[in-house]
């Protein structure tokens, strides 16, 4: 019952001992770690996608975040996560 959470990393199973809530400060702590680590890889992916990129690939790149620039400016960050761009 408590492995899925525990996979998840939402507890923290101690044998003999309980199953634990795992604590927000460790939670934070991981998340600014899993943010830093994807940010880097997406930087690191779209330089290695410049590489082989085409014109006609990177002008349409170029409209799709010109779009999203927009729905920002308009509406919010959020936006864009909704969108269908």
């Amino acid at each position: 019952m408590f492995k899925r959470l525990e996979n998840d990393g939402f507890v923290v199973v101690k044998p003999k001992s309980g199953t634990y809530v795992k604590g927000e400060e460790d939670t934070q702590k991981e998340l600014v770690e899993l943010v830093e680590v994807r940010a880097y890889l997406e930087a690191l992916a779209f330089q290695l996608c410049l590489q082989t990129m085409t014109e006609y690939e990177y002008r349409k790149l170029e409209k799709i975040k010109l779009e999203m620039d927009k729905l920002v400016d308009t509406h919010g960050y959020y936006a864009v996560c909704s969108s269908s761009l």
